[in-house]
């Protein structure tokens, strides 16, 4: 049930793939039993005295170590047509025709007749003949897979191209996933994914192509279609392998990556045996071909057990072994047909390896998105790191800085006796109290915040006392808070307002000569405003907005500015002195 239920839905999508054959089939065959043979040129005339025996099949089992041959012989009456012939399927392998006793087709290379998709015997029109055939293997089977057929050579091949239609556009799909899958290989990340990826498709392709008839329409070069049949086996064990090995890991003591290594080896070395000469590569093609199996069936068995080891917790593995699955179930079914289980007509391997293609596309595409988001994380992780290294370097710079340059200004005042020496040590004490205090502050992050609007203007005007009453400067404070005094400052707004307001006092001290500082503190219509205005020397040039000067004084002001959403100016005030305005929103 489960068999006639797949068949069914294989037969629905292919369409025509399972609809009946045009012309006559010609089953009433009288055979011959397989007996050793050379493989030598074909008689030109068929052997008197041949022993055949009616009602057996077209396809028999041979030895395999030495070329067999099977004699076949039938009768028919040849409709009065155009074109007659006699449409004979894939052989096993090569393959001799005779009407009435005379050779009238002949394949006897290997090659060219393993990779023949079928074989047009012309028959004479209006008449009964004697059809003999002559086949030789050196194949595990000898004989035809399927039925011959007797009809016009149009109408045949029409109903051949129609057949094969949906599984010729299955294996150019199959190419295209390929290709585009060599392109990724060549220009993103997880290049060894997709290149596995590649391999396993297109080798898939190229053996659904191989299974078609129609193959020999478009390209009759039976050596080309032998040598995609050739190469197939090796190279889907080690596309497959190096997929696992990349998505899944090596697997213990790393044995996939050793069989998707071999894998490539093996099919280096069969494309090597294609151009050996005729000889040398019978003897070496069929140790190879066993070698090929015997590595394909171990690339099937460690994947399915590494895989399905991880398939518990991993919803990748899971997808894998479903197309697994799939494919093993077309394996299986086409191992049924060539031990005669079932008679269905169909190989079905390539429709099964697609599922597990479609599964790897998945996998494919999930990794990589979760590469491409990892990558996109760790870009942001670094923007916050360097807004996280500027940040701590304006606190530094505001902060430790300013207290540094004022206690270095007092020392200097104090050695050139423009200070008191008491007075100077009393105010450096003071500011590195304060240089303490700002420390204690960046180690606990602003943990105490002053409560309100009124308590920011208040630490500001204590702290700006403190920086210029030791340099004789007047500070003169002017808080207009009364529209949002019961406000409470974020850790943003007071960081930029605390910074700049230092910032801007340090650089009074070390180059204005003023002798008045005016600060101005205004809450109004949703905007905070502080404003510090000296009357001395003023800039070189006015009017500057958003200086970024030499330093790191005024690009740490506009910085700070910038990150709370608001705007810094600065410019020159008259008749002298200069105007440093931060805005922010409130």
């Amino acid at each position: 049930m489960a068999l006639a239920a797949l068949l069914t839905l294989v037969c629905a999508a292919f369409g025509t793939a399972c609809t009946e054959e045009a012309g006559r089939p010609i089953d009433a065959w009288a055979r011959s039993e397989p007996k050793p043979t050379t493989w030598t040129a074909t008689p030109s005339t068929v052997p008197a005295g041949l022993a055949l025996r009616e009602g057996l099949t077209l396809l028999t089992r041979a030895s395999g170590a030495a070329p067999v041959e099977v004699w076949y012989r039938t009768r028919i009456r040849v409709p009065a047509q155009r074109d007659p012939v006699l449409m004979l399927p894939r052989a096993y392998v090569g393959i001799a025709a005779y009407v009435d006793g005379h050779l009238v087709y002949a394949v006897e290379d290997y090659e060219r007749a393993r990779g023949a998709a079928f074989h047009v015997v012309p028959l004479p029109p209006g008449r009964e003949v004697e059809i003999t055939l002559r086949l030789l293997s050196r194949y595990t089977q000898v004989g035809l897979p399927v039925t011959p057929r007797l009809g016009e050579r149009v109408k045949l091949l029409g109903a051949l191209v129609a057949k094969d239609a949906p599984r010729t556009a299955l294996a150019l799909a199959l190419w295209t996933v390929g290709l585009a899958s060599l392109l990724l290989a060549a220009t993103r990340r997880e290049r060894d994914l997709w290149l596995g990826l590649a391999v396993f498709s297109m080798s898939i392709g190229g053996w659904s192509l191989f299974q078609t008839g129609a193959r020999q329409l478009w390209l009759p070069r039976p050596q080309f279609w032998f040598a995609v049949w050739w190469l197939v086996g090796p190279l889907l064990g080690a596309g497959v392998a190096l997929f696992v090995d990349r998505a899944f890991g090596p697997g213990p003591r790393r044995v996939l990556r050793v069989l998707w290594v071999t894998g490539f080896g093996l099919a280096a070395v069969f494309a090597v045996t294609l151009v050996l000469p005729t000889a040398a590569f019978d003897q070496l093609a069929a140790p190879l071909w066993v070698l090929s199996r015997v590595v394909g069936v171990t690339v099937t068995l460690v994947v399915l057990a590494w895989v399905g080891s991880q398939a518990r917790g991993n919803r990748e593995a899971r997808l894998f072994m479903i197309g697994g699955a799939l494919a093993a179930a077309g394996v299986l079914h086409d191992i049924g047909v060539s031990m005669h289980l079932w008679r269905d007509g169909l190989l079905l391997a390539d429709v099964g390896y697609t599922a597990l293609v479609g599964a790897l596309i998945a996998i494919a595409v999930r990794r990589v998105r979760t590469m491409e988001d990892a990558l996109v994380a760790h870009d942001r992780a670094r923007e916050r790191y360097l807004q996280e290294r500027d940040s701590l370097v304006r606190d530094l710079h505001d902060g430790l800085g300013g207290v540094v340059t004022n206690v270095r200004h007092l020392a200097d005042r104090g050695a050139t006796d423009d200070l008191e020496p008491r007075r100077a040590l009393a105010h450096i004490a003071s500011l590195a109290d304060e240089g303490m205090a700002e420390l204690r502050m960046l180690m606990t992050g602003f943990d105490t915040l002053p409560g309100s609007y009124r308590e920011l203007a208040a630490e500001l005007r204590r702290a700006g006392s403190t920086m210029l009453e030791p340099h004789g400067i007047e500070l003169q404070f002017e808080a207009d808070l009364l529209a949002g005094a019961s406000g409470v400052p974020d850790l943003a707004r007071y960081a930029a307002l605390a910074r700049v307001h230092r910032e801007a006092l340090v650089n009074v001290t070390k180059h204005a000569r003023a002798r008045v500082v005016n600060v101005r503190m205004r809450l109004r219509d949703g905007s905070l405003m502080l404003e510090i205005e000296d009357d001395g020397v003023g800039l070189p040039q006015t009017p500057v907005q958003g200086t970024e000067g030499t330093g790191r004084g005024l690009p740490s002001m506009t910085a700070r500015a910038r990150a709370t959403g608001g705007t810094l100016t600065l410019e020159a005030r008259s008749p002298t002195g200069t105007r440093v305005r931060l805005t922010l929103p409130a």
